[in-house]
């Protein structure tokens, strides 16, 4: 990870916090905010499993609805405290990861992909036919139920502090984890797994230890959802949202964990101005996509930082000239 690029991580994890301390007085726009931030930690949990990882995976979306049902069902039945019930949420995320990781991890990257595909189709049909658990399409509401964290109530303005927190906390685990001698053994293994299995490292654990970080962050994303807008419903669970978090991650660009953040920052807006115009803003998503990809592969971040190093070598080449 090059230097500017921790610089902007740092910077991401900066910015949740200011924005934490420092709420917008429209409520609508910390729920925005909300929205971009969860939206860009699931971002974050493809990157981790297939940037760094190189696991195409496409389970994102069971880890983020099941850890946002475990908060309802916790509150509607329990009146759990959040204290407990956002742990116990975001713990129930990271072990099915695990399950789902030594499951999935041993086989091909197409292998890989088939299984998670299976494994978010089941969980999806399993909740739509549950609807007396979990609400299906019409979901959960959990605007009644009473929000506190360790016995004292919070309003609006503090379940926006609470999540924006929780997503600094996140992604700056995350960041660290992959600036650490881990991340690096990650890499490592997605360029050469033979070559890493003959060094001595365990390519299984370490790749189970990539899909439960994955979940862990999705979750964190779950819980955000469900105390921000306090609703949980079945689309959650749907395998489109995992496809989501990959277009984001590849327009931002890929193995950076910035890039699904900015991916994120610049595709929620559009999808939600041109749908004012347009029945189908997926389609001019698409379009995005594609232009991005035929421009410059690594993203918008990977286009950003050649830009970055095109000009301090041009600034160089300046100096030896004079």
């Amino acid at each position: 990870m090059s230097r500017p690029l921790l610089i902007l991580n740092g910077l991401i994890c900066l910015a949740g916090i200011v924005l934490a301390v420092l709420p917008p007085q429209s409520v609508y726009l910390q729920l925005y905010l909300c929205d971009l931030a969860l939206f860009g930690l699931l971002a974050v949990s493809f990157d981790v499993t297939f940037g760094f990882g190189g696991m195409l995976n496409l389970g994102q979306a069971m880890f983020f609805g099941l850890a946002a049902y475990v908060i309802g069902w916790l509150l509607l039945w329990n009146g759990a405290d959040l204290a407990y019930a956002v742990p116990a949420a975001i713990l129930t995320a990271t072990l099915s990861a695990t399950v789902v990781g030594f499951v999935a991890v041993r086989g091909s990257n197409h292998s890989l992909l088939i299984l998670t595909l299976i494994f978010v189709t089941v969980s999806y049909t399993w909740a739509q036919n549950q609807r007396d658990l979990t609400g299906g399409d019409d979901g959960l509401i959990l605007a009644g139920t009473s929000l506190r964290v360790f016995g004292h109530d919070i309003l609006a303005t503090g379940r926006y502090r609470f999540s924006m927190l929780s997503f600094s906390f996140a992604f700056a685990l995350t960041v660290y984890l992959m600036w650490s001698p881990f991340g690096r053994v990650l890499r490592a293994i997605k360029e050469n797994t033979l070559r890493a299995d003959f060094l001595g490292y365990d390519t299984v654990l370490v790749r189970v230890a990539a899909f439960s970080l994955g979940g862990f962050i999705a979750g964190t994303a779950g819980v955000i959802y469900a105390i921000s807008f306090q609703h949980v419903h079945t689309g959650q669970l749907h395998w489109t949202v995992s496809a989501s978090a990959l277009v984001w991650a590849f327009f931002g660009g890929l193995g950076t964990l910035a890039g699904p953040i900015l991916g994120v920052l610049i595709i929620r807006p559009f999808e939600d101005f041109t749908a004012m115009w347009v029945g189908h803003p997926k389609f001019f998503t698409g379009f995005l996509l594609v232009v991005m990809v035929l421009v410059n592969r690594f993203g918008v971040l990977g286009l950003m930082l050649s830009g970055v190093d095109r000009f301090r070598a041009s600034l160089g080449g300046k100096g030896r000239g004079h």
